[in-house]
Parts: structure tokens; C-alpha cells; sequence
């Protein structure tokens, strides 16, 4: 998250034409990341609480199904890894540079409001 962060803030930044705009450029970079970042946090909070269920069927359960998620040689399965894929394979400075766009500019002409 901090690496997508740094990302995301320095292609706001660069999108500052000057000192003036730097507050334009921070209110751009809360709405894009924001969303993202409340999204990861709740899956992280929702894994905390299933990695540390207390004995019992609902962890044996949990435990039987992270089985399933590893194939025959011991390797994370494939559907394991299309399943954490937004995760870690989110491609932040093209989405960054996508919402600046249109953020930055609308119909052809700077937009003042964002």
C-alpha cells in the first residue's frame, strides 16, 4: 500500500502545473486512493479475523479450504492467485493516470472543480 501510495502521489504532484494547484493535486490523489485503500483494509481486517479463529469447526473449516488453495507440488493454485490478483497485480500508475485524466481534464478543458 505504501508503494502504491508514493506512486499515486508523485503522478498527482507531477500533474501540478505550479505551487498553486499542489492542494488540487492532494484532493486528487484522497479520491483516487481512497477507495482502494478502504477496499484492501477490509479484506486485511476480515483475513485477521479468519487467520486467528480459535480451535474449532470454523477454523478446520478455514484450514481445509487454504489446503485447497495450494496445488499437488505445494505451490499456490492458479485460482488462488487470479483470486488475489487485484491485490497484487493492480497496475497503480495506469489507474492513477486514468482518474488524473479525467480529473485534470474534461471534455478537452482543464477542470477547475476537482
Amino acid at each position: 500500500m505504501a508503494t502504491e501510495d508514493g506512486a499515486t502521489l508523485a503522478a498527482c504532484l507531477a500533474r501540478a502545473k505550479s505551487v498553486d494547484e499542489i492542494p488540487r493535486a492532494m484532493k486528487a490523489y484522497e479520491k483516487i486512493r481512497k477507495p482502494r485503500a478502504e477496499k484492501i483494509k477490509g479484506a486485511a481486517e476480515g483475513r485477521g479475523k479468519e487467520d486467528h479463529l480459535p480451535d474449532g469447526e470454523e477454523q478446520e473449516r478455514r484450514d481445509e479450504i487454504l489446503r485447497g488453495s495450494l496445488g499437488s507440488s505445494g505451490e499456490i493454485s492458479e485460482e488462488t492467485v487470479k483470486r488475489v490478483d487485484w491485490i497484487y497485480g493492480f497496475d497503480v500508475l495506469g489507474f492513477a493516470n486514468e482518474e488524473l485524466d479525467k480529473i485534470f481534464k474534461v471534455n478537452g478543458k482543464f477542470d477547475r472543480s476537482a
